[in-house]
């Protein structure tokens, strides 16, 4: 529990940064359009109902975001606008602005996000993962970031990690990788 609150805070960071379109800004090496969205309204989900999820809920309220809190059991987490269970996934990705992965490693939840999540989602949707990189299947994370199938991704961890230095995912403009 001693990282819950600065982990928070970075997701909360990273989802700005990311919606906000200050990734593509800070690689950019010319003038452009404008572009992102706002966090300001949209369906945050999140997958893991612990320290972390207990610590960003908090920070979303003054976005007046529209929070849900995936967990093993449907039991109320009360931070949470709705609480549902695993078995209930792919009846609310399709309308996630943002999914944050803060969840346990387990074998049920391993390659959790994988080409039918990402398939669901819509194609603004963006991506944050806090928990393990086995959550995510890579190469179908890959796919979704390169093809426009997700708007974006932060991994502040990977499958594999470290991550190679010639590796796919750090050429991507649309996925932010922190250590």
């Amino acid at each position: 529990g001693v990282y819950s609150q600065p982990v928070a805070e970075h997701v909360l960071g990273s989802i700005l940064a990311l919606k906000r379109g200050l990734v593509h800004y800070a690689r950019t090496k010319g003038w452009s359009k404008p572009i992102g969205s706002n966090l300001f309204g949209a369906h945050v989900l999140i997958l893991g109902g612990g320290g972390i999820a207990k610590n960003l809920l908090p920070l979303l309220s003054p976005f007046g975001c529209m929070t849900t809190v995936v967990r093993r059991s449907s039991e109320k987490f009360s931070e949470a606008d709705r609480t549902i269970d695993m078995n209930d996934l792919a009846d609310v990705l399709p309308t996630a602005d943002v999914v944050v992965l803060a969840l346990a490693l387990t074998p049920e939840t391993t390659g959790v996000a994988d080409a039918t999540f990402f398939d669901l989602l819509p194609d603004t949707a963006i991506l944050v993962n806090v928990a393990r990189g086995k959550h995510v299947v890579t190469s179908d994370l890959v796919y979704a970031l390169q093809s426009g199938q997700i708007s974006g991704a932060v991994l502040d961890v990977t499958d594999p990690e470290p991550l190679a230095d010639d590796h796919v995912l750090w050429s991507i403009k649309n996925c932010l990788i922190t250590p």
